[in-house]
């Protein structure tokens, strides 16, 4: 099956680059190692759009059989990088890109977020995007001779393409979910109807699908038993690491008589709490452990995040980073002693993709997650679950970090994590695509 030019998918992805973020990743290594396993993908896009990162690093790993293909849109990110004073991206530029206009803790964002998404989008923010993805992807279809179509529910919207091309082609379509629609923990609905609405057009696109795959057994499961009809094909397929990134780490600079704790990805304002509890949990250590501490958070953080480290008087402990390219970011993980995680109280249904990322580098994980969560369930399954503290408990979370310091911030790979490999999903992906196609 390897190196076979004749498996035809298209593939279809809102969120593609030079946009960046974590987002992205799941889609990135698909499109990066199904030609690998004998899919050529052909993916179907959003031209450029107004939007908070840009990291053209990220072209690197596009293998040359994938095609792209980009097309216009009508939604607010698309009609923004037109008609706002906005930051515009500079495709001759290489590496990450910040747009201060729609930074986390922006106003444009809390207008964007609180309004026009929550309320007005639906089923999100991106439906402008479906006649033009729609019309495009017939053409690609018939063009191409495409053999089955998927979709990143990644933004829901793609998911309503994919479901009208499979009724104007007749050709299958499988949807991917990094995370959950109507079972999503933060997924708005401002009203009943905002509700109903979601759980019909879900009934309707995922009832109809040929497969489903899915980041976690939670979601199977209620996909399973919601739509029973489907039960037999919807197959979990996790987030992951890629072991090539290993390769790409850079040494990183260090104060040998710090201690090092970082946290890795965006830092979002529904992980305030998590926040307050852990800079909490910093002011309760003894202060000579607090003093031989640093605390990097590697990626985008929310508006308040340093007004809250100020008012606790811990500018000198945590520093924040800002966005760096995937690969950078990588390697400041990878140097640290210690990772840490953030999932809000109560959510039991969330995987952060990043925990995979910290299972590749070996790094003590400090997990302020719910115990009974999927997240947890990940790393028990990685045998890394040695320091998983309540993410509302400031004085658990201290002492775990001192019985971390105590046995010396120990290293461990543990003995379940190359289940979690990027490239063996993607595998078991066109496995899923070889069963389903036309």
């Amino acid at each position: 099956m390897e190196g076979c030019p004749d498996n035809k998918v298209l593939f279809i992805t809102y969120a593609f680059p030079p946009i960046g973020g974590s987002g992205v990743q799941r889609s990135l290594k698909y499109v990066k190692y199904l030609p690998v396993a004998g899919w050529k993908p052909y993916v179907l896009t959003v031209k450029m759009i107004n939007y908070y990162v840009y990291d053209t690093s990220a072209f690197a790993e596009i293998p040359p059989e994938a095609e792209i293909f980009r097309t216009g849109s009508l939604d607010p990110l698309r009609l923004s990088y037109f008609l706002l004073p906005g930051f515009r991206f500079r495709k001759r530029n290489v590496g990450p890109e910040i747009n201060p206009f729609i930074s986390e803790g922006s106003k444009f964002v809390h207008f964007y977020r609180s309004i026009v998404r929550d309320f007005l989008a639906f089923p999100d923010i991106h439906l402008g995007w479906i006649p033009y993805a729609y019309l495009r992807g017939i053409q690609l279809i018939k063009k191409h001779k495409i053999d089955i179509i998927f979709a990143s529910a990644n933004r829901l919207s793609s998911t309503v393409v994919a479901y009208l091309l499979s009724r104007s082609s007749g050709l299958p379509y499988v949807l991917d979910f990094p995370d959950g629609w109507t079972d999503d923990p933060y997924l708005v609905c401002p009203t009943r109807a905002h509700k109903t609405m979601h759980t019909a057009l879900e009934k309707s696109i995922v009832g109809n699908a040929t497969a489903v795959t899915v980041y976690g057994e939670y979601l199977a499961n209620q996909f399973r038993n919601r739509y029973p009809w489907i039960a037999d094909h919807v197959y979990v397929l996790p987030n992951g690491f890629d072991l090539e990134d290993l390769k790409a780490i850079q040494p990183v600079e260090r104060d040998d008589t710090k201690k090092r704790i970082v946290y890795m990805g965006s830092l979002y304002e529904h992980h305030e709490g998590n926040f307050d509890t852990f800079l909490r949990a910093l002011k309760i250590l003894p202060e000579a452990l607090r003093e031989r501490l640093e605390i990097y958070f590697v990626g985008q953080y929310y508006g308040k995040a340093q007004l809250q480290v100020a008012s606790a008087h811990l500018e000198n402990t945590v520093t924040f980073l800002g966005y760096v390219p995937h690969m950078e970011a990588l390697s400041y993980l990878a140097a640290a002693d210690a990772g840490l995680l953030f999932i809000r109280a109560g959510d039991i249904s969330s995987v952060t993709g990043k925990v995979f990322e910290y299972l590749m580098t070996g790094v003590p994980i400090l997990a302020c997650i719910e115990h009974n969560g999927m997240c947890a369930d990940v790393l028990a399954k990685a045998g890394r679950d040695q320091y998983i503290v309540p993410p509302d408990d400031p004085i658990k979370i201290a002492q775990t970090i001192e019985s971390i310091s105590k046995l010396n911030w120990p290293r461990h790979l543990g003995s379940g994590w190359s289940q979690f490999s990027r490239r063996h999903n993607t595998e078991r992906l066109a496995m899923i695509l070889d069963m389903h196609r036309r």
